[in-house]
């Protein structure tokens, strides 16, 4: 950790910037003109007064760019809170557009080759696992479920102006892609919403063991993200982000799309039930959209009891259910 000594230098058009470091604060500071300091010395708290390090003279490609824990209405901080929430919310939609296009396609080859149904749910389950993770570690703020973003919600990781937000984003990005697919694929079958009985089997008992299933494996994604993923930002625009590897939630992932394919031609996201079901209705055809409705049940109940579950004893100790509700934690046990 080091300690910017105090020393003033000048930018070209003018203005000063003082190189210190402020209790709650945080600064960066860069410049886009020609710097008359060579140097700011800088004093590691670990040194002794007279060592310092030099810090070379900034780069004239850079742009003068503050951040502080105090509200403004300077241009520069909304710049920057635009960039906080454009961001997240133009790598989420490419996220689901690219997800369940390539799952689409996928989908569609196998079907025209007559794959095996296990080997096809198997490659199904696989595409879905790697795509989210290729996403979540390139973007590391990507949801692509609305199981997640509801529990990002109540988990209190993301701010709920963003929820909503990024919740219209995958919304408009499934449909997005279900559009493109029937698009570059006219003879593929793109109201294939079903739920796969058995001939002699009672349908109301194999719905719910669908809902029961996938109540199983969004609750195992739900955690698998919360558990990886801290929260970042302040105010607005917060927003979780992931802290440490994605390999719990690529192993989530395809546990439930694999158990939710087993019983639906509808893998573990419900983005794809209603991108579908929503392109059925433009054409028409409304009987998808009106029962798709199956497919939100289980992930809505897991993503709710996942954060709950979360809330209560995984969370960090500030954020959990029982310290806000006044329970013995470590701190007010060391008062009593």
């Amino acid at each position: 950790m080091m300690v910017y000594e105090d020393e003033q230098f000048e930018i070209a058009d003018g203005a000063s910037v003082i190189c210190s470091a402020y209790p709650g604060k945080q600064m960066q500071y860069f410049s886009n003109g020609t710097t008359i300091a060579n140097e700011c010395k800088m004093k590691g708290i670990l040194r002794n007064r007279s060592e310092f390090v030099t810090r070379p003279k900034l780069s004239t490609s850079y742009r003068c760019r503050m951040y502080s824990d105090d509200s403004s209405n300077s241009p520069i901080s909304r710049i920057s809170c635009l960039e906080c929430v454009l961001r997240p919310c133009i790598a989420e939609f490419f996220t689901v557009f690219f997800c369940l296009l390539v799952y689409k396609f996928v989908d569609a080859e196998l079907l025209d080759r007559h794959v095996l149904f296990y080997n096809r749910i198997l490659t199904l389950a696989v595409i879905d696992a790697i795509t989210l993770l290729v996403f979540v570690t390139a973007f590391q703020t990507v949801q692509i479920s609305p199981a997640i973003t509801l529990a990002q919600l109540f988990s209190l990781s993301t701010a709920w102006p963003l929820c909503v937000v990024l919740l219209l984003m995958q919304l408009s990005a499934s449909v997005m892609a279900i559009a493109i697919f029937a698009l570059l694929r006219p003879s593929a079958d793109v109201s294939s919403i079903q739920i796969l009985y058995d001939l002699d089997a009672d349908r109301t008992r194999v719905a719910f063991r669908l809902v029961l299933v996938e109540f199983i494996g969004s609750l195992m994604v739900v955690m698998s993200q919360l558990m990886t993923s801290t929260k970042f930002g302040v105010g607005l625009t917060a927003i979780g982000r992931l802290s440490s590897s994605p390999l719990p939630v690529f192993a989530a992932v395809f546990l439930s799309s694999f158990l939710s394919l087993m019983l639906s031609t509808i893998s573990w996201n419900p983005l794809l039930a209603f991108g579908l079901a929503v392109f059925s209705a433009a054409q028409g055809d409304y009987s998808p959209f009106v029962g798709h409705y199956v497919f939100w049940l289980g992930p809505t109940i897991g993503s709710l009891f996942g954060s709950f579950l979360f809330r209560l004893i995984f969370a960090p100790e500030e954020n959990r259910l029982v310290h806000c509700c006044g329970c013995c934690s470590k701190t007010h046990a060391e008062n009593i």
